[in-house]
């Protein structure tokens, strides 16, 4: 099953079900979502060629995702999907002058605010297929700006709490960061995040460009300017989306910095540790050796002589290590 769009010309645009049988007049648009073998030969027959599958659709190469066919263009850009893993899914728009087919196996937002509009507006009459393109392309446009910004909220939030100064009424050396561990893995989610993100913009990127650069002048008419829109704002998106991560490299680079010092301190303390009890450990050594003489063997006073010694050496290692500023 499709949907199929059509003008009314007292109704406006018309949403309808259809099995692509046949198709009522006036179809501007047909979204067809997860169509099966047999849809797709009769979409061929609509469109007067060969549409994309489900296996063309996936393909990677340039030129199996930009490229001509009689009378029409065939287009395939990355979008993300509505899921809780939103890594980019492809979807297939084929142009001709008069309609706009739209071939995918995902749901997109920027699909289910396309087609609510004309639905809706009902002296939407006049919209044409290129201008229901450049519309798909618009909120395309839009979901990732919005992406981008929810992004760069999650971002400034992770920083002011990495790199949050010691509160008033707490003491130094009290962190008011988040477990780093955590912290690292925030990270990890927001780049793979913004990763998807650049990767549909530059998918995006390559069909404006290419619908620009192949559509002709009579079938556009003003949506040029709108391409013209739509090219400067994925540039914008583009440049906002590298600047992101780069602020996320800076964060991961001082989150590995918080680790290595955080290691450090540990470290230091375990060597300090070490130094106090080095002498003593000496000291009791020797004294627990079974020797038949020893000089402090008979001596009322060797045991708190021992201890002394003891505490005297672990005294002046407190002493030597605060001097150096060790501890």
């Amino acid at each position: 099953m499709a949907t199929v769009y059509r003008r009314d010309a007292e109704r406006g645009i018309i949403r309808e079900t259809t099995d692509l049988s046949s198709l009522p007049p006036g179809v501007v648009w047909i979204d067809a979502i997860n169509p099966t073998d047999d849809e797709l030969v009769r979409l061929d027959a609509v469109m007067g060629f060969e549409v994309p599958n489900r296996h063309d659709i996936t393909d990677i190469e340039l030129s199996s995702r930009l490229y001509k066919e009689p009378g029409g263009l065939v287009m395939i850009a990355n979008l993300l999907p509505k899921s809780r893993h939103r890594t980019p899914r492809p979807a297939a728009f084929v142009l001709k002058e008069h309609i706009l087919l739209t071939i995918r196996f995902n749901e997109f937002f920027s699909f289910d605010r396309v087609s609510n509009r004309p639905v809706t507006d009902s002296g939407q009459a006049d919209v044409s297929a290129i201008s229901l393109f450049c519309r798909l392309l618009e909120e395309a446009v839009a979901d990732r700006a919005d992406n981008i910004e929810l992004s760069m909220r999650y971002m400034e939030e992770l920083t002011s709490r990495l790199f949050i100064a010691t509160p008033p009424g707490k003491k130094d050396g009290i962190s008011e960061s988040p477990e780093l561990d955590v912290a690292l893995k925030q990270i990890g989610r927001m780049g793979e995040s913004v990763s998807n993100i650049r990767e549909s913009i530059t998918s995006l990127q390559r069909v404006v460009n290419y619908a620009y650069t192949y559509i002709p002048d009579h079938w556009l008419r003003d949506q040029r300017y709108v391409l013209e829109s739509i090219r400067s704002d994925l540039v914008a998106l583009s440049d906002e989306a590298a600047f992101f991560m780069n602020k996320l490299s800076f964060n991961l680079d001082a989150t590995l910095g918080m680790i290595n010092i955080d290691e450090s301190k540990i470290i230091r303390l375990l060597s300090v540790v070490t130094l106090l009890l080095s002498p003593p450990t000496l000291i009791a050594g020797i004294y627990g050796m079974n020797f038949a003489i020893m000089p402090e063997l008979s001596w009322p006073f060797g045991y708190a002589f021992a201890l002394a010694l003891m505490a005297g050496t672990a005294a002046a290692s407190i002493w030597y290590l605060r001097k150096k500023r060790w501890l």
